[in-house]
């Protein structure tokens, strides 16, 4: 499997031999390629954030106040306040303050130069985060009583929440690309009529999931360091046709050459007194 990877990027002129791979070693080959690249791009990330941090027991512990939701009010002994790098935050839950100065936090909550924003007082609840502006009236929250203590034993259900969405998020990874795939492998289909390259769609399929490789790597690099590349998808898809293209072009240049060759032994086969390297047998006889 590592050695098709290598050759898969390396070389596309062993596409070829990657068509008599099984049915069962192709599939599979796709599932290890997404695979490595969600352990890279998702797994290792989470465990070393639970490794440093102490998982989310240990943040709670250091991050979450001590506070207590109940009946529609907010309590909470210690104030923050934060103005720094596009953040707003202003905790204060003696009063209601933010129905008061409604206009100045609304003029706050719109600025631009502000990204993120939370507004908090022991009536009302106010964010912003991606341009999204959300107003939460604790009255809205009147049968659910809440404190710190009780975040602490929802902590073990939301690990086993994360794990299943962790392995619903691999599968559907592995969905989109054999998806991607298939995209991949219609736009094959153009390539091959363009080129004159006599493949079934069910062959072109089998290369376009090795063709996918770099453009997976690239991926996982990509979000491994955080990079953002606008169109990365369509970049990605560029990369793997020209692959395709290549691979066509060896499995084109291979054909003709054998029925080169095959028309000179058919000739040969015809013309057994034609002249080779000088004369025929009977001339060196003599």
């Amino acid at each position: 499997m590592f050695r098709d990877m290598y050759y898969a990027v390396k070389s596309p002129a062993e596409y070829k031999e990657f068509l008599t791979r099984k049915k069962w070693k192709i599939f599979l080959y796709g599932v290890l390629l997404i695979t490595i690249y969600f352990l890279l791009v998702n797994v290792f990330p989470f465990a070393r954030f639970q490794i440093i941090h102490g998982g989310f027991q240990t943040l709670a512990e250091r991050y979450i106040p001590e506070f207590e939701l109940r009946d529609g009010r907010l309590y909470m002994d210690d104030t923050f306040h934060v103005d720094q790098a596009g953040m707003y935050m202003d905790v204060d839950t003696s009063s209601v303050w933010v129905e008061n100065q409604q206009q100045e936090v609304m003029e706050i909550m719109r600025s631009r130069y502000y990204s993120t924003v939370l507004i908090v007082d022991s009536k009302t609840l106010a964010m912003k985060n991606d341009g999204k502006i959300q107003m939460i009236d604790f009255k809205d929250l009147s049968g659910m009583n809440l404190t710190k203590s009780d975040i602490y034993g929802y902590i073990p259900m939301l690990n086993i929440i994360l794990a299943v969405i962790m392995v619903v998020w691999y599968f559907f990874d592995i969905a989109l690309f054999f998806f991607g795939v298939l995209i991949l492998s219609l736009l094959g289909l153009i390539v091959r009529a363009v080129m004159k390259t006599e493949l079934t769609f069910g062959q072109i399929f089998i290369m376009g999931v090795y063709a996918r490789t770099l453009s997976i790597a690239i991926k996982a690099v990509l979000n491994m360091f955080h990079v953002g590349v606008p169109f990365f998808w369509m970049m990605s898809m560029i990369i793997s046709v020209v692959y395709l293209s290549l691979a066509f072009k060896h499995i084109r240049e291979e054909r003709e050459e054998q029925e080169r060759k095959a028309a000179l032994e058919a000739d040969s086969i015809a013309n057994p007194e034609s002249e080779t390297y000088g004369g025929t047998r009977s001339d060196y006889e003599q």
